[in-house]
């Protein structure tokens, strides 16, 4: 509906009802208090105008039962008569109601049409949308007002018949093996009912002011039971066990600790990676000294220039093949595992019993399709790769250090510990946060799924409603950067700390080259700087890529 010119204002309380029910993935109390608080005699007073009563005896947990995602584990009636309930327990003042009774059964409409909108909500205004004729021409309708399919408007009457003579609501959803009971005393001069007469039974009766029946009343009621076995409204003295019992969608499990073995697998593949960044690292050690013995050598050196060239050249291309090797298999390989992990999570989801999709909101799994296949493909590999090249320059670049600062290298081992303990302390956390950072994701996106379906619905229950889901989903969203918030401090701890032992490191290093400077020549002593200096670079490039 577009607003051309004017103000369009509504002076009460508001409450909507929409054709297509948007139920949210809590329990069936939570839906129909929607914010509120909670009343027990009103909301017996609602299940029951909304024939919710024998639903909820057959739930699990009554109505502690958890509503799946979009409410997949209930009908299409029961997911129209809760998103009713919720009207009606809002106690709004003027009531939109979108064909609220299209997705129940004749029985079910009489019941609610009866109990609900000409009882529990008999003083307040009602706008109804409904194709059943019967009701669109019942006295009990102040207005009618029929609109074609382009939106136009076609035709509105007021109804004036009495009520008094009022005709039975004939549905035409009358099932054939129903029929009316007549509850009045029979007139010896009374017509027998007709087969015409019988399709016509009283399934949306409408009753006088008073509601009670006449001697001429059909009714035909659903068979409920009195006193509902499993609903947690009456039965309130075990609730914690109600909650367990009505659980339907569990929490994402979070592994602690380290990383179990059953995790890794390839070990030949393995090997393969860390050979080649072995070779990749050897060889890159030997041109660095070739480079400096050949700076080292004098000008009448026996060696031609062409032969030193030569051997470097050779150590390069090495290196550099050592390198294509290890791209390649991160390449091949590493394709070819995420390829096997999508087909065997796959494999998995098609053959999940459906208990698994009650349990697990479609967000969550499409966080598993969306970003963690796409880390897996994409970063899993070249991080692989990485890292076992950054382990063995770090590796390399401190036996080199100590190598040429000869005995006192042993004074490296304190500092060592110091790398130790400083990435055992960090690994921790670090790991956990990153585990949080996925688990506390996966809310977000379901509340604001959520919240995006049932945004017209909202709204139409006024501002407090829609503060209240953004304060929950500013809730949520500052859950997620509390974890963020917490990986950057603790990295930039890590990053302090690697710092600071790395200082020790080249202040022990640099010491040792000053007191063998006579016995050292300049390429060598240039060298074992370098490679202290990379020692702290690298782990601290290596700390921060273990977690992920």
């Amino acid at each position: 509906m577009v607003k051309h010119n004017g103000a369009v204002f509504v002076g009460a309380r508001v409450a909507y009802c929409s054709q297509q029910p948007w139920i949210q993935n809590l329990t069936v109390r939570d839906n129909i208090l929607f914010g509120l608080l909670y009343d027990r005699n009103k909301y017996e007073k609602v299940l029951d105008a909304c024939a919710l009563t024998a639903d909820l005896a057959s739930l699990p947990a009554g109505d502690s039962t958890e509503i799946g995602e979009r409410g997949m584990n209930l009908s299409g009636g029961q997911k129209a008569r809760i998103a009713l309930a919720r009207a009606c327990y809002s106690d709004a003042s003027v009531y939109l109601l979108d064909s609220p009774l299209s997705a129940v059964d004749a029985i079910v409409q009489n019941d609610i049409f009866q109990k609900c909108m000409l009882g529990l909500l008999k003083n307040k205004t009602i706008i109804l949308v409904t194709h059943n004729p019967e009701i669109i021409e019942s006295p009990r309708i102040s207005r009618a007002v029929t609109i074609d399919e382009l939106g136009e408007l076609v035709e509105t009457h007021h109804v004036d018949t009495p009520i008094e003579t009022e005709r039975p609501l004939v549905s035409p959803f009358a099932a054939q093996p129903y029929e009316a009971v007549n509850l009045g005393s029979k007139n010896e001069g009374e017509k027998p009912r007709t087969d015409d007469d019988r399709d016509r039974s009283n399934i949306l009766e409408l009753a006088d002011e008073t509601h009670e029946c006449d001697d001429e009343m059909a009714l035909i009621s659903p068979c409920t039971p009195s006193k509902p076995r499993a609903l947690s409204s009456v039965a309130g003295d075990n609730t914690v066990e109600l909650e367990k019992l009505g659980k339907l969608v569990e929490e994402e499990e979070r592994v602690e600790g380290q990383v179990g073995n059953h995790v890794f697998g390839g070990f030949p593949i393995v090997f393969l990676f860390l050979l080649t960044s072995a070779c990749w690292q050897a060889l890159q050690i030997s041109s660095d000294f070739w480079l400096g013995a050949w700076s080292s050598d004098g000008v009448h050196s026996q060696d031609s220039t062409s032969y030193r060239l030569s051997i470097f050249t050779a150590l390069g291309l090495a290196s550099a093949l050592m390198v294509f090797a290890r791209m390649f298999m991160t390449a091949v390989y590493g394709l070819r595992t995420a390829r096997r992990m999508f087909d065997a999570m796959t494999e998995a989801l098609m053959h999940a019993p459906m208990r698994f999709f009650d349990a697990n909101p479609i967000e969550r799994i499409l966080t598993r399709y969306g970003g963690d296949v796409s880390v897996v493909d994409s970063n899993t590999p070249p991080l692989f790769s990485r890292m076992s090249s950054t382990v063995f320059s770090v590796g390399c670049s401190a036996v080199t250090a100590a190598v040429v600062i000869r005995w006192k290298g042993f004074l490296l081992l304190p500092v060592a510990y110091l790398y130790y303990r400083i990435g055992s302390l960090y690994l921790r956390p670090a790991r956990e946060l990153q585990r949080l950072s996925k688990t506390t994701q996966a809310p977000v996106l379901n509340h604001l799924a959520e919240t995006v379906d049932g945004g017209a619905v909202i709204r139409a229950y006024g501002r407090g409603h829609v503060d209240r889901f953004q304060v929950a989903h500013s809730e949520k969203l500052d859950d997620n950067n509390k974890i963020w918030l917490g990986q950057l401090c603790v990295s930039q701890w890590f990053s302090l700390h690697i710092q600071l032992v790395g200082s020790l490191l080249v202040l022990v290093v640099t010491a040792s080259l000053v007191m063998l400077r006579h016995q050292l020549g300049a390429a060598v002593i240039g060298l074992a700087f370098s490679y202290a200096l990379k020692v702290s670079q690298n782990l601290e490039r290596l700390g921060k890529r273990c977690p992920k």
